[in-house]
């Protein structure tokens, strides 16, 4: 059977035809993110806060781990998330902390919720203003878009970008 692979044309054999297609299968059945063998090293966050390495044995609390998405290939990833879900904490209690007793009315079409968005074009943050359109989760909301300089002084763009999920 001839194939065109990289811009060539390539000669295979039926074998070697059933050999790609089930490697591709292969390939295709993987999970999509990692997941140690059984007798490998992942790591994870316990609950104080502290990254530990785990061997797994497939027990139930692996598992759980690995269902909940507190399981990490390296380190690294798992220190990255560890400051991830620590920035989120930080911008949620300074939320909650400038809208003091405010809270989301979706019902209320004259009630103004602000969210905090990020232009890459224009490499910016900025508030835009709803009524009845909910984008995110109702902690993320501001009462006023006028505290967007006050989150971005105290926590600074890296911080915020962290905590919102924003790549550049």
């Amino acid at each position: 059977m001839k194939i065109t692979l990289n811009n060539q044309e390539v000669e295979l054999t039926e074998e070697q035809v059933e050999y790609v297609i089930e490697e591709h299968k292969k390939e295709a059945e993987k999970p999509k993110r990692f997941r140690a063998v059984i007798g490998d090293e992942y790591w994870f966050i316990n609950s104080l806060g502290r990254i530990l390495s785990e061997t797994e044995n497939g027990s139930p609390i692996h598992d759980w781990r690995y269902k909940t998405r507190n399981y990490f290939q390296t380190e690294e990833e798992a220190q990255h998330e560890l400051d991830r879900q620590n920035a989120v904490a930080e911008l949620r209690d300074l939320i909650e902390e400038l809208n003091e007793s405010w809270k989301v009315g979706w019902d209320s079409v004259s009630q103004a919720k602000y969210y905090i968005a990020f232009d890459h074009a224009g490499s910016r943050f900025f508030t835009e203003k709803l009524y009845m359109l909910q984008y995110t989760d109702n902690w993320k909301y501001l009462e006023k878009g006028e505290y967007l300089p006050i989150i971005l002084e105290r926590l600074g763009e890296e911080k915020i970008k962290l905590a919102l999920g924003i790549e550049e």
